[in-house]
């Protein structure tokens, strides 16, 4: 689906443009060609082949996406690509969503699979505010990166919150789904990180006027895009770091509730070994007269009891004793 905004040094908005009229458009230095296309098709391609001539392979990469974020330079215009990105709290995943940006002399053109909510805000911010707006490529160019980039924030901090509590929960009540979390979590950053670093080298290009198109009063704008980045690049190395240091914190409190575990289990096995001991001493119902001289509290009225009770007094030495070891 192909949307068009075209915007006219005058401050007038229009969207009802046929896209067969866009090379007459642009031939005309005081407008500004903005051409949003969703999901290209076919006859989009030829479009943008016809009106605008972009080379095929600049055609190639906007349709075949997955491209790492990049600057390539044709006559007269350049390839940008940019990600997007949404997170999905619930699977714990960070969708991206690529977008190829065709910049010329006085247009735009930014292709992508599925919908991008940020396009839509700078659309409708043009729009509201074309007189206000300096109506050149640089800006709205700026307006493009500068949405998507703000939205990389809101995301980050939210996984910052998510950390925080993978860490509370690691040192509080025991969350078997802890360590599942934290491996998410890191797949999710490393992949925001290869678009991040990429995409930081792709601003920076912008902030030293290496694109001809831009005008150079856009540097200060560009900049700021760049700080944001470099902020969000930033963070994304530091919630890194935390995971890996929750990672090895939660294996150590597991180890450490294993060897607690195993001292109890200990603990209650010397306890019974013991008690065995004495029972099986008992047991083996000797009745020989040698037994009932060495033994004579097999035939005594009391005998019974006595054993139970030292063997009660056996085991109440044994539980306070490992108590006090913090066995128990």
């Amino acid at each position: 689906m192909m949307r068009m905004l075209l915007s006219r040094r005058d401050g007038v908005v229009n969207r009802e443009i046929d896209p067969a009229h866009c090379g007459s458009l642009l031939a005309d230095s005081n407008n500004l060609v903005w051409v949003d296309i969703d999901r290209p098709t076919a006859e989009d391609i030829e479009v943008l082949r016809r009106e605008f001539g972009f080379h095929e392979l600049a055609i190639e990469d906007a349709i075949k996406h997955s491209q790492r974020p990049k600057i390539d330079r044709y006559d007269g215009y350049y390839l940008m690509v940019l990600y997007a990105i949404t997170f999905n709290e619930g699977a714990l995943r960070v969708d991206e969503h690529e977008l190829d940006i065709f910049v010329g002399k006085n247009y735009l053109v930014t292709s992508h699979e599925g919908p991008v909510t940020e396009l839509d805000d700078v659309a409708h911010r043009w729009e509201r505010n074309a007189e206000a707006l300096d109506s050149s490529v640089g800006v709205l160019l700026y307006s493009v990166i500068d949405t998507i980039v703000d939205c990389y924030l809101p995301i980050l901090d939210r996984i910052s919150e998510l950390i925080e509590e993978v860490e509370e929960g690691i040192f509080g009540e025991y969350d078997p789904n802890a360590q599942a979390r934290i491996f998410a979590l890191r797949k999710e950053l490393l992949h925001l990180r290869r678009v991040l670093g990429p995409e930081r080298d792709v601003v920076l290009q912008l902030t030293r006027r290496e694109l001809p198109v831009l005008e150079a009063n856009t540097t200060a704008y560009f900049q700021d895009v760049y700080d944001h980045v470099v902020r969000a690049t930033d963070s994304v190395d530091l919630y890194r770091e935390l995971l890996n240091s929750a990672l090895d914190s939660y294996l150590s409190v597991s180890s450490n509730n294993l060897n607690a575990i195993f001292r109890t289990l200990t603990s209650v096995s010397i306890i019974l070994m013991t008690l065995s001991l004495i029972a099986g001493i008992y047991g083996m119902n000797f009745n020989t007269e040698v037994s009932r001289l060495n033994m004579p509290e097999l035939n005594t009225r009391f005998g019974y009891p006595a054993t139970l009770l030292v063997m009660a007094l056996i085991a109440g030495s044994l539980v306070i004793y490992f108590r006090r070891r913090r066995w128990l």
